[in-house]
């Protein structure tokens, strides 16, 4: 007998088969790791991301960033093998002194998104 699998017997033709849920992103968190710098000139930046999933599943996301300065990260993927939070940081960044957000967007298996708002004196 298979591991996992059930067994059923008696009159089971009429029964609908139902598939199992598909894994999501049930959560995302992002933090701003300040880096050095002193205004006017360019300061150092980074950024700390965790998402977290109900199941094995392929990720895509992305870093935005929007403020004096507007970017977006070429689209990453991370394989989740099961129920799992991963905790991974963006390449550092130099940015003009001013107010910022930062967005670690997950683009699939469903759109969720974390913010974290900071300055750069």
């Amino acid at each position: 007998m298979w591991s996992g699998a059930t067994v059923v017997s008696g009159n089971v033709e009429g029964l609908p088969v139902i598939a199992p849920p598909e894994a999501r992103v049930i959560g995302v968190k992002v933090s701003v790791l300040p880096g050095g710098g002193a205004c006017p000139g360019p300061m150092v930046v980074g950024f700390r991301g965790s998402i977290s999933t109900n199941g094995p599943t392929n990720v895509t996301y992305r870093w935005e960033i929007r403020g004096d300065t507007t970017l977006n990260s070429a689209t990453e993927t991370h394989q989740f093998t099961k129920a799992d939070t991963w905790t991974f940081e963006s390449d550092t960044l130099h940015l003009s002194c001013g107010s910022y957000r930062v967005i670690l967007h997950v683009l699939t298996p469903n759109d969720m998104k974390a913010e974290a708002r900071f300055t750069l004196p």
